[in-house]
């Protein structure tokens, strides 16, 4: 029953239906300085549609921090960071410091501020960030060229108009309020076979779960994409 419930948890198809408008000129800037908390309003940053929300996303009595579909009465979470550890305590702090750094500060009584680095191995500094319609956080430099997305580095979640590479996996969560790793792993295979293994095997062909058959010539770039449905109103 655990291991049907984790394969069921691994998301990998999120269609959405209606036009996406992901032009950056559109899109409100977060600018450096900007910063959100646990405590005080406002708790995240929404995309211009209002369709998706990055933050702090209350669950429990704790939060997580993350991207979601916040359209919705029931928000799907589709990113969060840390995997291992992706629940933070009623007290703290999610900036965009003035040298370009995408900081969480957890905040604790008679204690130095514990940070954790969220964009990490940045091309140069950030110059502002944007939650975009399309369900990516960007951050940008003073070009204005993109230098970490959220869709680059995928968890459970794959959404329209995002590519999972070769070489990337999507990781299953525990379970819908558990977003620690849970047993499955979807990976994009430098072959072009994607394959669903679990998380503790080898991924050795016998330890498939399921796989698409796909596979052609090793070496040859491979990815899959999942593209937008644009709907004319």
């Amino acid at each position: 029953m655990d291991s049907a419930y984790s394969a069921l948890l691994l998301v990998f198809f999120f269609w959405i239906s209606e036009t996406v408008s992901s032009q950056q000129s559109q899109t409100p800037s977060i600018e450096l300085g900007s910063s959100l908390s646990t405590n005080i309003q406002p708790t995240s940053w929404h995309s211009p549609s209002g369709r998706f929300a990055f933050g702090f996303y209350q669950q429990g009595s704790g939060f997580i921090v993350g991207i979601w579909l916040a359209s919705k009465p029931d928000a799907t979470i589709t990113w969060t960071i840390n995997r291992q550890n992706p629940h933070v305590s009623s007290n703290a702090t999610l900036e965009l410091t003035k040298k370009g750094e995408l900081v969480l500060k957890r905040h604790r009584n008679n204690a130095a501020d514990e940070e954790e680095l969220i964009a990490k191995d940045l091309k140069g500094s950030a110059s502002y960030a944007q939650m975009l319609d399309s369900g990516n956080f960007v951050l940008y430099n003073e070009r204005s060229e993109a230098i970490w997305e959220s869709f680059n580095f995928p968890t459970d979640t794959i959404l329209g108009g995002q590519n999972l590479n070769a070489g990337s996996a999507l990781l299953s969560s525990a379970s819908a309020i558990d977003l620690t790793t849970g047993r499955f792993h979807l990976k994009m295979q430098d072959d072009g076979n994607l394959v669903l293994y679990p998380v503790d095997s080898l991924d050795l062909p016998l330890d498939a779960y399921w796989y698409t058959g796909t596979n052609g010539n090793p070496g040859t770039p491979s990815k899959f994409s999942l593209y937008r449905r644009s709907v004319t109103r």
